[in-house]
C-alpha cells in the first residue's frame, strides 16, 4: 500500500488547503519517480511517454478519491489493477491515440472533481471528532 501516503496523506493535504489541482500534480510527479527504480529493475527504460501514462493514471485515482469521499481503498483498488494491466499485459510500445485519450479523460475527469467537491471540506473522521467534542462540552 502506497496509497494511504500518496493521497491518503500528501493529496489529503493539499485538498485541506484547498489546493487539489497542484497536489495532484505533484502526487503524480513524485509518484512516476517512486517507480522509476522499479522500471528499471524490470527492464523497462523510463521515458516521457512512461511519464505521461503514469501522470494519467495518478490523475485518476485522484478523481477516485476525492468522489469516494476520500476512500482510500478505490485508490489501492485502482493502483492494483494498473500494477496486473503493467505486469501481464502491458506492451513495450505505446499507442499515441491512447496515451492522448488516457491524458485527456484523465484532465477532464480530476478537472470535474476539483469543481464538484469543495476541497476544504473535511473528512469523515474530522467531523466526527468535531460532533464528539462539541457533544462533550455540552454535559
Amino acid at each position: 500500500g502506497e496509497e494511504p501516503g500518496w493521497r491518503g496523506y500528501l493529496l489529503d493535504g493539499f485538498l485541506a488547503k484547498s489546493q487539489g489541482l497542484r497536489g495532484s500534480a505533484i502526487v503524480a510527479t513524485l509518484w512516476w519517480v517512486w517507480h522509476v527504480p522499479l522500471f528499471l529493475v524490470l527492464g523497462v527504460t523510463p521515458s516521457f511517454p512512461s511519464f505521461l501514462e503514469m501522470v494519467g493514471h495518478s490523475l485518476l485515482i485522484d478523481t477516485f478519491f476525492i468522489l469516494s469521499g476520500r476512500n482510500l481503498l478505490c485508490a489501492m483498488l485502482y493502483h492494483q489493477g494498473v500494477s496486473i494491466n503493467f505486469m501481464f499485459f502491458n506492451p513495450q510500445t505505446k499507442s499515441l491515440l491512447g496515451l492522448t485519450i488516457l491524458l485527456v479523460l484523465a484532465v477532464a475527469a480530476r478537472w470535474h472533481a476539483h469543481r464538484k467537491i469543495p476541497i476544504g471540506v473535511p473528512r469523515a473522521a474530522d467531523s466526527c471528532r468535531e460532533t464528539r467534542s462539541v457533544l462533550g462540552n455540552r454535559s
